[in-house]
């Protein structure tokens, strides 16, 4: 009888165990703009010699292993950019019990840095919405716009670009 007790209580606890680490490895988060859903760092190269430009630097941290596509999509205003000349970075967890109370602890982090052409840069001077999306192999996409605060930041930081 105690056997039979211990495998009916043994089975639907490893299917909790199960359930709880799908649901836990989900990311189901929710945001409004870019800079609420990752960390973004925006910079304008200036013009010490003939290249301008500016880059990108965006930092996510997930659960789920699975890595992110080599592109960038951004659309600005009317006009849709693909940038597939991308560095990425994968930083995956290593589930330290020192980390343990860390907000990212059992987080993968990735690491995602675009360099921007010309064109887009001129068109992002003048922008009025600015979105950008990313993928990750698991067929997640990512689509979201910058915030009005953040847009104002980029264009400061191209006021070199002409």
């Amino acid at each position: 009888m105690l056997k039979l007790s211990i495998k009916f209580l043994f089975i639907p606890l490893c299917l909790l165990i199960y359930l709880s680490y799908n649901i836990w490895a989900y990311d189901n988060r929710s945001a409004n703009n870019l800079s609420a859903y990752c960390n973004i760092d925006f910079k304008g190269v200036k013009p010490s010699t003939e290249t301008l430009g500016a880059t990108l630097e965006l930092v996510d941290y997930r659960y789920s292993s699975k890595p992110l596509e080599p592109t960038l999509t951004i659309y600005v205003d009317d006009n849709i950019y693909q940038i597939s000349n991308l560095k990425i970075k994968q930083i995956n967890s290593d589930y330290s019990l020192a980390k343990l109370l860390d907000k990212n602890f059992a987080k993968n982090e990735y690491h995602l840095f675009a360099e921007f052409p010309l064109q887009i840069l001129k068109n992002l001077k003048t922008a009025k919405k600015v979105q950008i999306g990313f993928n990750y192999h698991e067929n997640r996409a990512i689509l979201l716009p910058l915030s009005a605060i953040d847009l104002k930041y980029w264009q400061n930081q191209l006021t070199h670009i002409k």
